[in-house]
């Protein structure tokens, strides 16, 4: 897909394409071994006196493991070449149409309309998880299932690797706001000030998400250390109430002939009063101190 923009070119092309079209139009090999080795794993921008490359990592927010986007791109005065693989570049061309990215004055803002729609629905998505972790905050403070940790943990790891995409962005939008080699007009240079402010919003955002999850995190092993610690409780009431048992069992255990309480008839009935009277008492002293 060729777009032109005032007397200039914007082209959207597959890795096919690219190769076949131009095969000698970057001179920087990283960039080109990237293109051909489909490895593009982050957001990032290479600047050179007359042009500029890298690539453009967009992640599916609703799984972060997946990629929703991943292109490269080269930029030069007069040409913008976008090249994305085959499963993607039709949703691309979608974006571009749907957005009217193709009326803009400059192939730099072309640039960074495409960038900025690949995250204006971002926030909608990030509150999305807002929600979830909220929802497994009422469940956990309910204490109706305890058994969240796995929920919880898949949902942190997601905001770990959405926290790395915009810190990435953030930085790919600030080396091109910073301008080292006066490539672009002073009105190139807000559009990409804006593209990273949204970018460091949208990062800032996610950081206090990951709080939130760790605030959840730490409540969720306060629950579990407060179930632990009354199954305790139970357990030391019920050693406790059986030990003086425990020890009458013991003392009769022991093999003396001359205990009188073996021979008297009524020993064996007395002694079960004895132990009887005993645990209830146990008993009504620890619901008097509230123990139990």
């Amino acid at each position: 897909m060729v777009y032109s923009i005032q007397n200039n070119t914007a082209e959207l092309l597959t890795t096919e394409q690219y190769l076949t079209k131009y095969p000698f139009l970057c001179p920087y090999q990283p960039f080109v071994d990237t293109i051909k080795n489909h490895g593009i794993n982050s957001c990032k921008a290479d600047i050179f006196s007359d042009f500029i490359c890298g690539t453009l990592l967009i992640p599916d927010k609703r799984n972060p493991a997946e990629k929703e986007f991943c292109l490269s791109y080269y930029l030069s005065k007069d040409l913008l070449v976008l090249i994305e693989d085959k499963k993607h570049i039709n949703n691309l061309e979608t974006i571009i149409e749907q957005r009217k990215i193709m009326n803009v004055s400059s192939l730099p803002q072309f640039l960074f309309l495409l960038a900025e729609s690949l995250i204006k629905d971002d926030m909608v998505r990030l509150q999305d998880y807002e929600t979830h972790l909220a929802e497994i905050e009422d469940v956990i403070l309910s204490g109706k299932d305890l058994n969240m940790n796995h929920s919880l943990i898949d949902v942190r790891r997601k905001l770990l690797r959405i926290n790395a995409y915009y810190q990435q962005l953030s930085d790919f939008g600030s080396e091109l706001e910073e301008n080292a080699s006066d490539f672009f007009s002073p009105a190139d240079i807000q559009h990409f000030s804006v593209l990273s402010n949204r970018a460091e919003r949208l990062l800032n955002y996610t950081q206090f998400l990951r709080e939130y999850a760790l605030q959840i995190r730490e409540m969720y092993q306060s629950q579990v250390d407060i179930k632990q610690n009354e199954t305790m409780k139970i357990l030391t009431v019920v050693t406790t109430i059986f030990f003086p048992l425990s020890l009458i069992t013991g003392w009769y255990g022991m093999n003396f002939r001359n205990m009188p309480e073996l021979r008297f008839p009524y020993s064996y009935f007395i002694l079960i009063g004895i132990c009887l009277i005993m645990v209830i008492a146990e008993i009504w002293f620890y619901k008097k101190k509230k123990w139990i």
